[in-house]
């Protein structure tokens, strides 16, 4: 009867231990995040908002946007990656052009443009003032815009070190999608040797221009029930393709050369045990002093990067090999003994091979 007791409590104590954060996580899925649509199906959306001040007629003919601003951007100077603080610095220019008034939605009210940048914040972003643009005989106007920061960046590092990355610059106007929206050249503009990150070169740059919906009116007054505030957004993402070689050098060849030591150690027939337990535990020494230089490299990560399966390869391999090391040949066995040494060490050979050769590709191509 106690232990029913015992387990009845401990099944308790389970279900509240489980349930508390589920109903934590639960209440999290009442957050609303913003959507994306395209320029097309923002335009030419059925539902889309209409000015309030237009009358019924006026609305039915009313297309967004009031004002399209062509853009294109120009990179000077792409540096300093920052894996532990997921950041990257940048330097460009982000030109702007269009013709006549940006009119608001009254259409009386000429209205400036600014954009803002998704920097890491204003205090170490640079951004030139805005001043007059530049106005030709056609009503055609422009503007230029520096910029040099800190953005921030999502990397993943589960393919580490042989990690492709994505980089992307972000800026949206501060005035509503209805009354002016971005539109970029997809083509850019670098300086030479613009690309300051060494480990990692340049494959392609993409441009996307996309409208951002949010699930919020950020307190106007002046939308209809249930429609809330859009803005236009351009995202330039920057893949880099990292350098196979120098990272196989960097990481992948030290630990190559201890495996193989290993497996060297294992596989020699030696009657002194002295000899065989004297490298694993360099090993172990080596390979802890190796990882600890990697968790200074990376930021702490819910998830395992290829270099940490290696790593755990690795101890798997000087466990192995100081197996071997303990059960090593005796001069004075027997043959039924001898028979069994053989058949142990064979089967334990065999497992570090399969460690050093099959599981590291197998978990490059299949786990991650």
């Amino acid at each position: 009867m106690n232990y029913l007791n015992l387990i009845k409590i401990f099944l308790i104590y389970l279900i509240c231990v489980f349930h508390l954060p589920y109903t934590a996580f639960s209440s999290q899925k009442d957050f609303k995040e913003p959507y994306y649509t395209n320029h097309d199906s923002w335009v030419s959306d059925p539902n889309r908002q209409k000015p309030p001040f237009l009358s019924d007629i006026q609305k039915e003919t009313w297309f967004p946007p009031l004002t399209k601003v062509k853009t294109s951007l120009h990179l000077d100077n792409l540096y300093d990656l920052n894996h532990m603080n997921q950041t990257f610095s940048l330097k460009g220019i982000v030109s702007l052009s269009w013709n006549g008034k940006i009119l608001g939605w009254h259409g009386d009210e000429e209205k400036g443009i600014w954009i803002g940048f998704n920097s890491i914040n204003n205090y170490d972003f640079k951004q030139s003032d805005w001043y007059e643009p530049y106005s030709d005989s056609n009503n055609n106007k422009a503007v230029s815009i520096n910029f040099d920061g800190n953005f921030n960046a999502k990397f993943d590092y589960r393919k580490f070190p042989f990690d492709d990355q994505v980089l992307k610059i972000e800026y949206e106007t501060d005035t509503d999608a209805y009354e002016i929206i971005l539109d970029q050249d997809k083509k850019i503009t670098v300086e030479s040797n613009f690309n300051k990150i060494l480990d990692y070169n340049i494959e392609d740059v993409k441009v996307e221009n996309k409208i951002k919906v949010y699930p919020t009116t950020f307190g106007m007054s002046d939308y209809e029930n249930g429609e809330t505030y859009a803005g236009s957004l351009v995202t330039t993402s920057i893949l880099l393709k990292k350098s196979y070689l120098n990272s196989f050098l960097i990481y992948i060849a030290p630990l190559l050369l201890i495996s193989l030591l290993l497996l060297m150690n294992a596989s020699r027939l030696s009657f002194d045990k002295g000899v065989k337990l004297s490298l694993p535990p360099a090993s172990l020494l080596a390979i802890i002093f190796l990882q600890n230089d990697l968790n200074q490299t990376l930021p702490k990560l819910s998830y395992l990067t290829y270099l940490h399966y290696l790593y755990i390869y690795s101890y798997i391999l000087v466990f192995l090999c100081f197996l071997e090391a303990i059960f090593s040949y005796d001069d004075e066995f027997n043959m039924s003994e001898k028979s069994m040494y053989f058949i142990r060490r064979n089967v334990l050979i065999l497992l570090m091979n399969f460690v050093v050769f099959l599981l590291p590709p197998i978990t490059y191509y299949l786990v991650i």
